[in-house]
């Protein structure tokens, strides 16, 4: 999604419209990357989804004038206020953001494992985000309060050990 976001702002889906995640990794051929995403595979770490996302931003003609950063969470409290520096400045039309987080902590639904989205919007006067999950099959576009997302965000890979977050997309200066 973050990828078709970039693509769109620079015109690109007017050229083969949107990417999917079976496009994705056949243009990378990435086995590796393949393989975590799998039904049964260990996901992405925060630090290995910039990566691949660098690399999809390369395969795409988008490297040139657009970069990814990530932002370890570890505190929830203490990352807030540049949280929502980043969503204040994606609701600038600035960046694009995705949040690394744990989805039972976020859902409340059991599910013990650690999931990507992408954030769809934020309402600052109710410091709201709009979720709009990928998966979409047990979870549908949903408004949550910041801090219940970046409570799910400070959390450590179970794969890596390393912390979630978020990562932002924008274009280089």
């Amino acid at each position: 999604m973050l990828l078709n976001a970039v693509r769109g702002r620079e015109g690109h889906l007017r050229n083969g419209g949107p990417v999917s995640e079976t496009s994705l990794l056949d243009r990378l051929a990435d086995e590796a990357w393949r393989a975590s995403v799998a039904a049964d595979g260990n996901g992405l770490s925060l630090t290995e989804f910039a990566d691949a996302m660098r690399r999809a931003l390369s395969a795409y003609d988008c490297a040139g004038t657009w970069r990814i950063a990530i932002t370890p969470v570890t505190d929830a409290e203490v990352a807030i206020p540049a949280l929502r520096g980043a969503l204040t400045e994606m609701e600038a039309g600035a960046a694009f953001l995705a949040a690394n987080f744990h989805l039972d902590l976020f859902y409340g639904d059991g599910v013990d494992v650690g999931h990507f989205s992408p954030v769809g919007a934020y309402d600052a006067a109710r410091d709201r985000v709009l979720m709009l999950d990928v998966y979409k099959k047990d979870y549908e576009p949903v408004w949550a309060p910041l801090p219940r997302l970046a409570n799910a965000m400070a959390t450590l890979s179970r794969k890596t050990g390393e912390p979630r977050g978020y990562a932002v997309v924008r274009r280089k200066e």
